[in-house]
């Protein structure tokens, strides 16, 4: 195969798993391994600031996030009285904006977050828990191709709830990923780490949840 296969970090907290690959340059291909640092602290944080995140529907076509596939199942479980949902989004990142893209977060993980479409606005759905600490960002080379797949996953309600998710009211309703945290530059010296890349250089196609299917039992 012409693609080298990746090593993939993995983990039900943070819900990412990540691939990469290079563009096709003259040169060859070039790969890039993940960078890694200290860990700083083993507290858990969420990656949403707390706040509802609301900002305008602009027209983005020909994305830079790429999803597979338009429509995604949030399937449901029961545990000791808990009610959760999950699901998996395979996702392709091409970076298109002429120089490298940092991508600041804790071994090999970052900011990220899945938006809703409400009245002609975008508002914040979920993002993953992420661990506080800070190692070299993640760089990404221009024209090219990064691989993940974000696990999207939380509990509906209760006390030990710490990552809510509840599935939409309706299968049409629109979601997108956004990288909230992609520089154009990077400042170990921060915060600020540097300045974010344009909104449409790090959002995805639309897509869809269908809301809360029993997870099918296995013999």
């Amino acid at each position: 195969s012409p693609w080298k296969p990746a090593s993939r970090s993995c983990s039900l907290l943070i819900g990412q798993r990540s691939v990469r690959r290079a563009a096709w340059r003259p040169a060859g291909r070039r790969w890039l391994s993940e960078r890694r640092g200290l860990l700083c602290a083993a507290v858990v944080v969420s990656a949403a600031s707390g706040c509802e995140t609301i900002s305008p529907l602009p027209e983005v076509h020909d994305t830079p996030i790429v999803t597979a596939g338009d429509s995604f199942q949030l399937w449901k479980r029961v545990d000791r009285g808990e009610t959760y949902y999950s699901t998996t989004i395979p996702y392709t990142f091409t970076n298109r904006t002429g120089s490298k893209v940092y991508l600041p977060g804790c071994h090999g993980t970052f900011d990220v977050q899945v938006e809703m479409e409400t009245a002609g606005n975008w508002v914040h759905y979920w993002s993953p828990l992420l661990q506080l600490c800070l190692s070299p960002p993640l760089v990404i080379e221009p024209d090219e191709v990064y691989q993940n797949t974000l696990r999207v996953e939380g509990c509906a309600s209760g006390e030990g709830c710490f990552q809510r998710l509840t599935p939409p009211d309706t299968d049409s309703t629109a979601f997108r990923i956004v990288w909230t945290d992609a520089l154009s530059s990077y400042d170990d010296g921060g915060p600020p780490w540097g300045d974010l890349i344009p909104l449409e250089e790090r959002v995805s196609n639309q897509l869809h949840l269908g809301g809360g299917r029993a997870i099918p039992l296995t013999a």
